[in-house]
């Protein structure tokens, strides 16, 4: 048989396929599908994530790309094999509920995954800017959450998409987590998990399904990715040369006490420095009315740096007004450096490190919760655990994703 005969004979096959159903019968499948027991309607899902791109602090929103994937039982499609299903078939919808601006999306696949009894299967992969609102007051050692929802009026919309709505009172059926294990795990992730300048740690979906006083029922799906920064840029481009030029900055205390001109002229060069570096760092910084973690750091460097411009002054007029000797001046000049470089080498350690230490607790404490989560597959997933600080201190077992390739959906 010639390959022209062969596709011939395939489309006789699914015109018959499409005869069963008669022109009532086909506006019927617009409606969702009959149960068994006169019920509602359940509808399985899972759901990949194949990109998480920027993270954007000042814009606090972030790149997503997400895909649902919905298991259901139509007996009218129970036995059918072809292929090519009737366009005007019903199916589950969603829709981003924080996305900024226009959704992408790509309906991907419709078919029947199971002829004996009718199952179906659709994908549709959402992709857009999802809005995140952030707590900065501890950048750069920050943790955040983002949380795309996908929420649904029992929407739905035929496999042509020609025809699609909502429900405006009750609903048509409900979204549960994914059940059969031949259809797959809850969540995947088809990309590395790498996030520039984030720590993708955990995950953890959520459902809320609510009653509106306008009548309809509206089911939101969230899934809130935890995301611990990484500090490392901040404290390599900012505070490191923040410190050197406070070293710098401490070097006027090897001139003479007596030569204030100097002195002033190293000082406030470093000063200024300083600023110079703080406006070609200013767009990482994240524009926000208190001060930040950061910013603190930043203040204190600024202020040490004026303090050593008024400590050269005091230390001179101590000499030239008061009669001071130079000896004593110059071991009060001397003590003052010691003290205030130390203290600030201090501050900055005490700063640091305690911020870290609590970035480090919040994930910790995540991992506990989903631990000693009984939600199942809304339980949530450990991606990258945090060491406990001291041996003795254990956490609950933690289960890591499978990352898979697309070909496995």
């Amino acid at each position: 048989m010639s390959s022209r005969e062969r596709s011939a004979s395939l489309d006789c096959d699914n015109l018959e396929h499409m005869k069963r159903f008669s022109s009532q019968e086909l506006e019927a499948l617009s409606l969702p599908p009959p149960t068994a027991d006169g019920g509602l309607l359940e509808v399985d899902f899972r759901m990949t994530v194949f990109h998480i791109g920027e993270v954007n602090t000042r814009e606090q929103n972030a790149k997503i790309k997400i895909g649902m994937i919905f298991y259901w039982t139509d007996p009218r499609m129970a036995g059918y094999t072809s292929p090519i299903l009737p366009g005007t078939l019903w199916g589950p919808e969603l829709f981003f509920g924080n996305c900024v601006g226009g959704v992408h999306c790509n309906y991907e696949q419709f078919v029947v995954s199971g002829p004996d009894e009718g199952r179906l299967k659709r994908i549709i992969n959402y992709e857009c800017t999802v809005q995140c609102s952030m707590d900065l007051r501890r950048f750069p050692f920050d943790w955040q959450v983002l949380c795309p929802t996908l929420v649904t009026i029992s929407h739905w919309r035929q496999l042509n998409l020609a025809r699609g709505g909502s429900i405006p009172h009750g609903m048509t059926y409900k979204l549960v987590p994914l059940r059969r294990k031949d259809e797959g795990v809850f969540m995947m992730l088809f990309f590395s998990g790498k996030i520039s300048e984030w720590l993708l740690h955990s995950y953890r979906p959520k459902m809320i399904v609510a009653k509106n006083p306008a009548g309809f029922t509206i089911t939101k799906v969230m899934l809130s990715f935890n995301i611990a920064r990484k500090s490392e840029f901040y404290l390599a481009k900012t505070t490191a040369p923040l410190a050197v030029l406070t070293t710098a900055g401490h070097f006027v205390h090897f001139l003479p006490t007596t030569e204030l001109a100097d002195r002033l002229n190293g000082a406030f060069t470093m000063f200024l420095a300083a600023f110079a570096l703080l406006y070609v760092v200013g767009d990482h910084v994240p524009r926000v009315d208190f001060l930040t973690t950061i910013d603190r750091m930043i203040f204190i460097t600024l202020f040490l740096l004026l303090w050593l411009g008024i400590e050269s002054a005091a230390v001179y007029y101590g000499e030239e007004r008061y009669d001071l000797s130079l000896k004593v001046v110059r071991q009060i000049d001397t003590v003052a450096g010691l003290t205030t470089f130390i203290g600030y080498l201090l501050l900055l350690v005490f700063i640091i490190i305690p911020a870290r230490w609590r970035q480090k607790d919040a994930m910790r404490a995540i991992e506990a919760e989903i631990a000693n989560s009984d939600e199942g597959a809304l339980a949530g997933e450990v991606l990258s655990p945090v060491e406990p600080r001291t041996p003795s201190r254990k956490v609950g077992a933690t289960k890591v994703i499978n990352v898979k390739s697309k070909n496995d959906k």
